[in-house]
């Protein structure tokens, strides 16, 4: 994958970065399932400079009609700049009705 970055008005970057991942997605009964995806990537030239991403979703169905998912994500970038946190993430909760 190619990056291109502008860290601050007068800085940029142009990266190589391999994109790697891991997923799984599982049924665990006909009302509770799992989804989690995770991306690493490492500079090519730089391994020790990644960034980490996951984010995981919880499915609950309470019937036909009524579903509830909690997804929590995580971002982790190793490189120091200023005034960026390193690591960002959120929880999501999502109610859903179909008909």
């Amino acid at each position: 994958m190619g990056e291109y970055e502008e860290l601050t008005a007068s800085a940029y970057t142009i990266d190589m970065l391999s994109t790697n991942y891991l997923s799984f997605d599982g049924q665990f009964s006909e009302n509770f399932g799992l989804n989690t995806i995770t991306y690493f990537q490492p500079k090519l030239s730089d391994i020790g400079n990644y960034r980490l991403s996951n984010e995981t979703t919880l499915r609950f169905r309470f019937n036909k009609f009524l579903s509830f998912k909690i997804i929590y994500a995580l971002t982790l970038d190793s490189r120091d700049i200023e005034g960026v946190r390193k690591t960002n993430y959120y929880i999501k909760n999502t109610l859903s009705f179909n008909f």
